[in-house]
């Protein structure tokens, strides 16, 4: 046995750049496998610290679920009778505004008992001045990290807008990241007396949060269903809910899921690509082998050992890559800021995750290689020991009907998928690119006649031989395999992203200013619009909830109808007709859930002022800018202010022409000094949403990216591995008919040939792909357009040209040097 491991390893480094493609390509697809398997737990861990990290032994939080009441609510009032064993915490809030080097910086201001603060760990000091006095009004506690990033030292005093007027605050004590602080991001935090927080709040005598410790064994879904009983006017929430956790999740698994499919399908045709062409040089050898007594079994066991060796070197890559990408893969899908910085968090390795690793890297080599391991046991032993091997390539009568069956299997799969169920979308788009792989050789051939007569005829012989090899090579059909399935894929996925970043760009937006995080209703904040360079107001009035449509559980957006929003469409004539009584509806939205026009649909939440409320359709609207999952409703303001929530989403501001914006700005964050607005120009507003995003875009993009690297190289192989073997070819050419400048000039041919067809197939593949991939995305909620302009179609498939005509280079140049006796004296 090991002498057999010796041969083995002997013929991975004798065909180092081969063996390097295919385990690179192993260690792409195990590495994201290893993702797929780990990262949910990675997420579900992360998570998990944070909430202990920032609520340390609490377990219950209760808030006002009275949407007019600014959030707060009165302690008395909370029934807490049937929960026993029990320690609270309550806390108010407070927004101010420091004003540091000319730049307004908003401030929350959170009252406690800061004695029963510390001891809990919501807060930890690390220093404290002399004066320290947690019953100070005028003292205030800030973290580490906003000191050193204001330049803050102990008994610096603060002075801070809110509400009740100007305020100083002296720092008296700078606390640990940690507890309170730890999700403080990029705001600012300042602990203070719950006296002082109320004041500057109008709120005197009442709370923002209360939370509940319990003890260990507590059953807290029973505390939960307790208390919401008893406090039908308060929202209660179990602070570590791990299966609210794991339903969050589920759409990164989706993604995660989508991104392994394509990464493996692109991997197997580079795998089997290069390892067709390692098996045409290992021929002789399996013929030798079998020549002095070794079986046909023998020599299968041989050759699928060599390739499982193949697996395991890659798979153990692939995971080694995986452990050191799992930890900043995972930040992408957490919005927390800089939390982690401040969390020691082991993340755990399964046994499990590195054998289901290994096996499949093992798995995929073997099975992808298979077929050619088959193959050439049933050759006789005469054929291997000559080679003689065809480099002619052949088509399949049973694959051709086997393609045309998974693509029409795709289709059918695709139009009765109308409820868009993720497994089924997922296998489209599977039968869609092996069912275009298996009909590649038969189109090849009748595309490979059309440009043999077009271009031979404009350019003579060499280009009219030149275009028929495209048919008949079997290296160059493995070549049009790659260009098909690499750059459809390339353009399916830059279509998705670029679609995704014009949606954002292009969401309709006219305004120039947006105050978000409203307080108070819409009549005080009327006095905006007569503010200097500001020309109207327009407010608008939206509230996404987690709630119940027809008693079924929903997340969902609702709007009032003054106006489309932006980034939704319709028609105005709908909006401007609407009855209290009646809602429009998303179109998708409407299709996945089975509503129609005339369907009373009842919107149910606690969050709302009237708990459920029923609305008739009486049309659709498109919210494909506005939200990606397209869950979004609207009804009359009037309904909404009544039955929602008074209090608007937003006012957008319209500013004079030739105003200064940001001058308007800084006018604005003076006049809501305190309020807790957040006021962004239209610019910021669209950065936000890129942000959101891009960390996802980029993730997608770089795995892939290697994945089409491979394909390149692949290419590469392909014309070297080409030339060898066509060598005797090219020397007979020239022998009897063709000079070298014409030899080169039909190469030439066979590589333009290679594109055009990999290209014209892969442009009309991506088009069915991105319908499909668009069906997929809204299977994972994310409802919007798929598209790609022909531009980038062009841009990318002439980067595809260049590459093409690089890899040309080294064959030309051999042409030259080519001898013509060596290569015909064997025959």
């Amino acid at each position: 046995m090991l002498i057999l491991l010796k041969h083995i390893l002997r013929n991975i480094r004798g065909n180092r750049f081969r063996s390097i493609l295919i385990i690179f390509a192993l260690a792409i697809s195990t590495m994201v496998l290893f993702l797929n398997l780990t990262i949910k737990d990675d997420l579900v861990k992360k998570y998990t610290s944070i909430l202990q990290g920032a609520f340390q032994s609490f377990d219950v939080m209760i808030t006002s679920n009275d949407p007019d009441s600014d959030g707060y609510f009165d302690l008395e009032k909370v029934d807490l009778s049937g929960i026993k064993d029990k320690q609270i915490f309550d806390f108010s809030f407070a927004y101010g505004v420091y004003i540091k080097d000319d730049e307004n910086l908003t401030v929350s201001l959170i009252g406690s008992d800061r004695q029963t603060l510390q001891d809990s760990g919501l807060c930890t000091l690390e220093e404290k001045s002399e004066a320290f006095d947690v019953s100070d009004d005028n003292q205030i506690i800030v973290s580490k990290k906003t000191a050193e990033k204001y330049g803050w030292k102990l008994d610096d005093n603060l002075t801070i807008y809110t509400k009740d007027g100007e305020h100083k605050l002296k720092i008296t004590g700078i606390a640990k990241s940690y507890g309170f602080f730890l999700v403080e991001n990029n705001e600012i935090y300042l602990m203070s007396t719950k006296s002082l927080a109320c004041t500057c709040a109008g709120k005197a005598g009442e709370i923002c949060q209360l939370m509940i410790d319990l003890p260990d064994n507590t059953d807290l879904d029973q505390v939960q269903k307790t208390l919401e009983t008893a406090n039908p006017g308060n929202s209660i929430q179990i602070l570590l809910d791990k299966g609210s956790i794991d339903s969050a999740l589920t759409m990164i698994n989706q993604l995660l899921t989508i991104i392994l499919c394509l990464v493996i399908g692109l991997n197997i045709f580079i795998i089997a690509s290069i390892t067709k062409l390692i098996m045409a040089t290992r021929i002789p050898v399996v013929g030798t082998f079998r020549s002095v007594g070794a079986s046909k079994w023998k020599m299968n066991f041989i050759l699928i050992l060599e390739n499982a060796m193949f697996g395991v070197i890659g798979a153990a890559i692939g995971i080694a890559f995986g452990v050191l990408l799992r930890n900043p893969i995972s930040g992408i899908f957490i919005s927390a800021g800089d939390a982690m910085d401040y969390l020691n968090i082991k993340l755990e390795y399964r046994v499990s995750y590195f054998v289901l690793s290994i096996l499949f890297g093992i798995v995929l080599q073997v099975l992808v290689t298979l077929s050619s391991i088959l193959k050439a046991g049933r050759r006789s032993i005469k054929d291997n020991i000559f080679n003689s091997l065809s480099s002619q390539a052949r088509i399949s009568k049973k694959k051709t009907i086997f393609g045309v069956v998974l693509l029409i299997a795709s289709a059918v799969v695709y139009f009765i998928n109308t409820r868009y169920q993720f497994l089924l979308s997922i296998s489209t788009m599977v039968l869609a690119l092996f069912g275009a792989v298996l009909l590649l050789p038969i189109l090849t051939k009748y595309l490979a006649k059309l440009l043999s007569s077009l271009f031979g005829s404009m350019f003579g012989g060499p280009a009219r031989l030149g275009m028929k090899n495209i048919s008949s090579s079997k290296t160059i059909r493995s070549s049009i395999t790659l260009i098909t399935v690499g750059l459809s894929l390339i353009l399916m996925v830059y279509g998705a992203v670029n679609s995704l970043n014009k949606m954002m760009e292009g969401a309709n937006i006219t305004y120039d200013l947006s105050i978000d995080r409203l307080s108070e209703p819409e009549s005080n904040y009327q006095y905006i619009e007569k503010l200097d360079g500001i020309n109207h107001i327009q407010f608008a009035y939206s509230y996404y909830t987690k709630g119940k449509i027809n008693e079924k559980d929903a997340e969902y957006i609702v709007a009032g109808g003054n106006h489309y929003l932006p980034g939704m469409e319709g028609d105005e004539k709908l909006l401007d007709k609407l009855k209290d009584n009646e809602m429009l509806v998303d179109e998708y939205y409407a299709y996945q859930n089975n509503f129609s026009i005339g369907d009373e649909v009842t919107l149910e939440s606690k969050n709302f002022k009237i708990k459920e409320a029923t609305y008739k359709i009486v049309g659709y609207l498109d919210a494909t800018n506005y939200s990606t999952r397209r869950n979004v409703f609207i009804i009359t303001v009037a309904e909404y202010t009544k039955n929602i929530l008074e209090i608007p989403s937003n006012v957008e501001i319209y500013a004079n022409q030739g105003q200064d914006i940001e001058k308007i700005k800084e006018m604005l964050v003076k006049k809501l000094a305190g309020t807790g607005a957040v006021i962004q120009t239209k610019e910021e507003y669209l950065d936000s949403m890129k942000e959101g995003n891009q960390s996802i875009i980029n993730m997608v993009t770089v795995i892939l990216g290697l994945s089409v690297l491979l394909a390149i190289f692949g290419l590469i192989n392909n014309q070297m591995i080409g030339f060898i073997q066509r060598k005797r070819e090219y020397a007979v050419l020239y022998s009897v008919s063709m000079g070298r400048a014409q030899l080169r000039s039909m190469i030439f041919f066979e590589s333009l040939g290679t594109f055009l067809t990999g290209t014209a197939f892969a442009f009309a593949l991506s088009q069915w792909l991105i319908r499909l991939l668009y069906g997929l995305l809204k299977s994972i909620g994310m409802g919007y357009q798929v598209e790609l302009q022909l531009v980038s179609m062009l841009q990318i498939g002439g980067i595809v040209l260049v590459i093409l005509l690089l890899t040309m280079i080294s064959p030309v140049r051999k042409i030259s040097k080519l001898n013509i006796v060596n290569e015909l004296k064997y025959e």
